[in-house]
């Protein structure tokens, strides 16, 4: 990639150093001398490439240039330009990328491989992008390896890319192998295998700790579980209710006995690894029924005769949807029906499918909910969830105060303005409580001691650095 995610979760250079102009809306990236597997250089002309072809009207991949803001992209999604106006190459190693407005998060955006235009684009027209497809099996790019030899769903055999602008790897054949849940671990001890990653679970590390050649390398993974509430139901669109509903959900009790030492509860969406991780002024939310009544009858509620909560003649019933079976919610929602019944809580639990439950949760049609999701390395990513109209923000929840620290996050240039931006945001958000964290679960990566100068991190593959 141009530019490449540290172990931190920051941006460093890549396959090109780059500047930012004062107003933060001009990037420039100026190109390494790095050649692709086939031993042409890589240019500017397959940067503009690559974004030509993520722009495309056909494109169906992950990457979206319209939405990072790049000026002139959805002219050319729209067909109504034959270029994009917000990228321009200066020379042949020089490429500037103009944005519609300051947006401090694009820098880790353009954290993918490059395509050569002359190998991917040579039948490329726009308005498709079929051509670029037809050639997704037999990959070129300008990274460590070479595919060699590919089995669908089995295997796929890599060589070394001796022509590698960082120096040739010094493991030169690297075989990725399909493996069946629950077998990763024995695949590592017998020796069929030298890296692998796995949830963290005390068999798991007793087992490869008893293998005595094994490497074990645990941190927490880079996702969070959490119930979400629908910010726009009668009952929940009240912040004393979630708060209430928190106090009185034992997180930590669950966490432990689901996960045992190898997850920890988090109070706000964010990596515990983050770069923008803060536990400064965060309240806890310790499990708390007499904390959680009282905040209900500071909500204007009382206890009927039936032993539920009403306020206005309405009577506080919730029903929560979840993916069964589950590891967590298994364990989780009857405790919680349970503790929530004592503060005057009547909770519906609701399984169903994981489609049915993602359908639900995307048409608010769940008033509560569980899920997991995945952290980015960038902060500002996060907050889809919450700002208004966010892509990500499936509670229906709005605070002009959350916009506006998510927006000055994204305008800041200086890490430390960012950081303190969406530690803002973190606080406030640990007020509302828009969601509730339940979780940031650990990681194993399970390595053969014969492989040496190994550094993991849950922003940074293994692979990025298989070269060393």
């Amino acid at each position: 990639p141009l530019v490449e995610i540290d172990i931190k979760g920051k941006p460093v250079e890549g396959i090109s150093t780059y500047k930012v102009s004062d107003d933060g809306l001009v990037y420039t990236f100026f190109i390494k001398d790095v050649k692709f597997s086939d031993g042409s250089n890589v240019t500017s002309d397959d940067v503009e490439f690559c974004f030509m072809i993520m722009s495309d009207s056909s494109y169906t991949g992950l990457y979206d240039p319209v939405a990072m803001g790049i000026k002139g992209a959805d002219d050319y999604r729209s067909g109504v330009s034959d270029k994009i106006s917000g990228i321009r190459k200066i020379d042949n190693k020089t490429v500037e990328i103009t944005l519609n407005e300051k947006n401090s998060t694009f820098i880790y955006n353009v954290n993918f491989g490059i395509l050569s235009k002359s190998y991917y684009g040579k039948d490329y027209v726009s308005g498709d992008t079929s051509s670029v497809e037809k050639l997704l099996d037999k990959p070129m790019g300008s990274g460590q390896y070479k595919l060699e030899k590919y089995e669908t769903g089995v295997m796929a055999k890599l060589v070394y890319n001796e022509k590698y602008y960082k120096g040739a790897p010094k493991i030169k054949n690297l075989i990725l192998s399909q493996t069946a849940v629950g077998d990763e671990e024995i695949k590592v001890e017998k020796g069929e295998a030298d890296v692998t990653v796995i949830p963290a679970t005390e068999n798991y590390l007793k087992a490869a700790q008893n293998a005595e050649f094994i490497d074990i390398y645990r941190y927490p993974s880079n996702s969070f579980g959490y119930i979400g509430f629908n910010c726009t139901n009668e009952l929940l669109n009240d912040r004393l209710i979630r708060q209430a509903i928190t106090y009185a959900t034992n997180r930590k009790g669950v966490v432990s006995q689901v996960f045992g030492q190898f997850a920890s509860v988090i109070n706000i969406p964010e990596s515990s690894m983050a770069w923008s991780y803060t536990t400064d002024n965060i309240q806890t939310y310790d499990f708390n029924l007499d904390t959680a009544k009282l905040l209900l009858e500071q909500a204007g509620y009382t206890m009927g005769d039936d032993g539920i909560m009403q306020r206005d003649g309405k009577k506080l019933v919730l029903t929560i949807t979840a993916e069964s079976p589950n590891e967590v919610t298994d364990v989780l929602l009857p405790v919680m029906k349970d503790d929530l019944s004592k503060v005057g809580i009547k909770l519906n639990i609701e399984n169903v499918d994981f489609s049915t439950l993602v359908d639900k949760v995307l048409n608010s049609e769940a008033e509560m909910w569980f899920l997991a999701t995945e952290m980015t390395s960038d902060p500002g990513a996060i907050g889809e969830m919450f700002i208004s109209n966010g892509t990500a923000n499936y509670f229906g929840f709005e605070n002009e105060s959350i916009d506006q620290y998510y927006k000055l996050g994204k305008a800041a240039s200086d890490f430390e303005e960012r950081k303190s931006a969406y530690i803002d945001a973190y606080k406030l958000l640990n007020f509302e409580m828009p969601l509730m964290p339940i979780y940031q679960r650990d990681s194993l990566f399970l390595i053969s001691s014969r492989v040496k100068g190994v550094t993991v991190s849950p922003y940074r593959s293994i692979f990025m650095d298989m070269y060393k």
